[in-house]
């Protein structure tokens, strides 16, 4: 609705606002030519979850209708994240004092061409911008996302390490074989999916050589894992927190190589 431009622009002259938004949401809003009933409810939940991890005071935090000053803009891009889906919500997040916010209502039209950017695979990423902005802080959110898929990749491992060794009854040297090769794939193809999905490898043959990367990757990290882990142990340290020891050495080098040699991140 482009008649709202003036509305916004007038509101920004005129010192009420730091940044006008055109909400969906809003009083007076509506977005009944939509049509797309997942698709408001997906709207609907990432604008709660923002506003309650955020604590941005907004009726729609994702909005990309929006207008601000240059300069107010220019100050924030260098600390802005550059994770997640929509940058209102990055913007109102990373200012170091509440952006005074002024919204005006938006009848969004009915779509003439193309198709919404709103799928679950973008609603991820917006749950990983929400993150960078909460959390990010602690622990890389890279880092986190590179860990919960080895965390997921355990689960596949001892999973089809059951079914080999217990419904096939192979043995247990070719079960964990198989195990192994089937979660670095899973990790590999759940990682490209999400943890780089800015970088994702595309065509057999890219795929093909990350794949064969990641492996080569993971082996490394496998052997550091151990060396760690039963150097820790020999020192009359728990067997629990050396594994552990060995997991988070192996977990950061498999990070560390697979970003640079895979994703090429660095």
């Amino acid at each position: 609705d482009p008649a709202l431009l003036p509305a916004m622009l007038a509101a920004l002259q005129a010192g009420d606002a730091d940044i006008a938004v055109a909400s969906r949401f809003a009083p007076g809003a509506s977005t009944n030519a939509w049509a797309a009933p997942e698709r408001e409810r997906l709207s609907a939940f990432a604008n709660g979850l923002a506003r309650k991890l955020t604590g941005v005071d907004l009726t729609d935090p994702m909005s990309g209708y929006f207008m601000l000053q240059t300069a107010r803009a220019r100050a924030l891009v260098p600390r802005l994240s550059g994770i997640g889906f929509k940058i209102l919500l990055d913007l109102l997040a990373t200012a170091d004092t509440p952006m005074r916010v002024k919204e005006f209502p938006l009848q969004f039209a009915a779509r003439l061409s193309g198709t919404s950017k709103l799928d679950r695979a973008v609603l991820f990423d917006f749950l990983a911008g929400l993150y960078d902005k909460t959390l990010g802080q602690v622990i890389p959110t890279r880092f986190a996302l590179f860990g919960t898929v080895g965390a997921l990749g355990v689960v596949v491992h001892f999973a089809v390490l059951s079914a080999l060794l217990f419904v096939m009854g192979e043995g247990f040297a070719l079960a964990q074989t198989g195990a192994v090769l089937v979660a670095m794939s899973f990790n590999f193809w759940l990682n490209n999916w999400l943890t780089y999905r800015d970088k994702r490898l595309k065509g057999w043959g890219r795929v093909l050589r990350g794949w064969l990367g990641f492996c080569a990757t993971c082996a490394v990290g496998a052997f550091a894992n151990v060396a760690v882990a039963t150097f820790v142990e020999a020192q009359g340290v728990l067997w629990a927190l050396a594994a552990l020891a060995g997991i988070l050495v192996g977990s950061v080098w498999n990070y560390a190589l697979s970003s640079r040699f895979v994703w090429g991140r660095f």
